[in-house]
């Protein structure tokens, strides 16, 4: 979570304060991995919350699952979308 929160903040940051002018890839990484990034970061947070509370064995493992299929949907889309960034078109290898 600790991480999570890190990225986030050095990604909106630089949002807020881009420095120089932007690509589009700097663009599409700012642009969607903030929003993947919260996603991940919020979803974490609902997770140690709950093992914070410790209320009982289930309910402070109740959130682990669901917060770890989140953080990899973000990723992995956010990968995705790196990855449709780059292809321009189909690749023929000989």
């Amino acid at each position: 979570m600790a991480f999570d929160l890190l990225v986030l903040c050095l990604t909106a940051w630089k949002l807020v304060f881009p420095g120089t002018g932007r690509s589009r890839l700097v663009s599409l990484i700012f642009n969607d991995g903030l929003i993947f990034f919260f996603v991940a970061f919020l979803a974490n947070l609902i997770a140690t919350i709950f093992m914070l509370l410790n209320l009982n064995a289930v309910m402070s493992i109740i959130m682990n699952v669901p917060a770890a299929i989140a953080s990899t949907i973000v990723a992995s889309r956010a990968v995705r979308r790196l990855t449709k960034f780059t292809s321009r078109g189909p690749e023929v290898f000989a």
